[in-house]
């Protein structure tokens, strides 16, 4: 795994663990304190492409899906094919399925850089968010170190790792695919791509575990298999 560090927010190296418990609770012990009083405000649309209604949340400036997207598309999948799995946690996506190509084309090995926002995979109005939008997100959110309790779900987090959903944006733990087709960590992680990379190999994801209140931005495999969140225009 191939981390980039930035030095407004904590950025660590993460062991990832197989989820075997479900706890409801959040970690008493981190600190949520915040330096802004932000407002949200939660809301609804329906992706004319399957007709999927999708919960958002409008954090600041900007409007989020509040659920991950579950379109099916090529190189994406359910985890452990269990369609019930995509309900629940939407699929999981290849990076250039992601933003809209094929992996011939914009997979591991492949260079593909884009200076205008990616649509994508998502709806009409919706992109794929920048590193710079998931940074304007974070910094909207104040105090980095309990950024990822704000963003998780109140419930579902293995480990008592569950968050307190403060903003609705829901971050459940969907876990993720790895690139030999082993499903890996539900319950305890989640990524999130964004549209940037670095080289023909890795590109951009914002993280979340359950043993951390904090997020990581860290440069992973293109043929790993990562949940999507959309970014209104």
């Amino acid at each position: 795994m191939k981390l980039y560090f930035f030095t407004t927010f904590a950025i660590a190296i993460t062991t990832l663990f197989i989820a075997c418990s479900d706890d409801a609770s959040s970690n008493p012990s981190s600190s949520d304190s915040t330096s802004t009083n932000l407002a949200h405000s939660e809301g609804s649309f329906t992706d004319p492409r399957d007709g999927q209604v999708y919960k958002t949340t409008t954090i600041g400036t900007q409007t989020w899906m509040a659920q991950n997207l579950n379109y099916a598309t090529a190189s994406s999948y359910c985890y452990d094919k269990d369609f019930a799995s995509c309900s629940k946690y939407g699929r999981l996506y290849t990076w250039a399925a992601a933003v809209g190509q094929s992996d011939d084309s914009c997979g591991y090995g492949k260079l593909c850089v884009f200076t205008e926002k990616v649509q994508g995979v998502c709806p009409p109005d919706w992109h794929i968010p920048a590193l710079a939008e998931f940074e304007t997100l974070f910094s909207a959110m104040g105090n980095p170190t309990s950024i990822g309790k704000r963003l998780k779900s109140s419930s579902g987090w293995s480990y008592k790792g569950s968050g307190n959903d403060k903003y609705g944006f829901s971050a459940l733990p969907a876990g993720y695919r790895y690139v030999n087709g082993h499903f890996l960590d539900q319950g305890t992680s989640t990524f999130f791509w964004c549209s940037e990379t670095d080289g023909n190999y890795f590109a951009c994801s914002m993280n979340i575990i359950f043993s951390n209140d904090y997020v990581t931005i860290s440069f992973e495999s293109k043929s790993d298999g990562f949940s999507v969140r959309c970014v209104k225009d």
